[in-house]
């Protein structure tokens, strides 16, 4: 039963990511529309096999193929994070500044690069300055596993994706088939 119950969250999880993912349609400009779209579909499909993949995760290793399996689980942890930073880079370049998601997507994309920089440019984010240059990823009883970025911070990809989310679902619908008022009255 526990099972049935993980793979609905699951369907549901990527569900809201397909959902969000259209959100973007009337966001962004024809050049890149259908690229930020499919990536974000994509991103949120391996942000699914991410999340099915900590529960598994957790535990002692006991061997080679098993630390193996969790270094591409860190990996691919990795690259979510610097496929959703480009992500949020570009709909931040492509979107108005009176846009109704732009707070939101400025603090997410905020929050992605306190991470991002020290495991992209093995660097300090200035505008964290006491942050640690590598973050390391550290498994967390509350969090799962996170990357601890100071002596006292750390950040989750799970928390990262959730927010990242639930930013696409706060853009408004896409009008994609918009009718005058003269064609309702016909």
């Amino acid at each position: 039963m526990r099972m049935l119950h993980h793979l609905d969250e699951q369907s549901n999880r990527e569900l809201r990511w397909q959902k969000a993912a259209r959100r973007l349609v009337g966001a962004v400009k024809d050049m890149v529309r259908n690229v930020v779209c499919l990536d974000t579909e994509s991103l949120g499909r391996l942000d699914c096999s991410l999340r099915a993949a900590t529960a598994e995760s957790f535990g002692e290793v006991k061997s080679l193929e098993r630390s193996l399996t969790l270094y591409d689980f860190f990996y691919m942890s990795k690259l979510w994070v610097f496929g959703a930073y480009e992500i949020a880079r570009t709909l931040d370049e492509n979107i108005g500044a009176d846009h109704p998601s732009k707070k939101k997507l400025k603090e997410l994309k905020r929050q992605l690069e306190r991470v991002r920089i020290p495991l992209a440019k093995v660097q300090i984010p200035t505008r964290f300055p006491t942050d640690q240059v590598t973050g390391s990823m550290t498994g967390h009883p509350e969090e799962g596993w996170a990357w601890q970025v100071s002596a006292t911070d750390l950040v989750s990809r799970d928390d990262l994706a959730e927010r990242f989310l639930e930013m696409l679902e706060s853009f408004p619908e896409p009008k994609l088939f918009e009718e005058s008022d003269s064609q309702l009255a016909e």
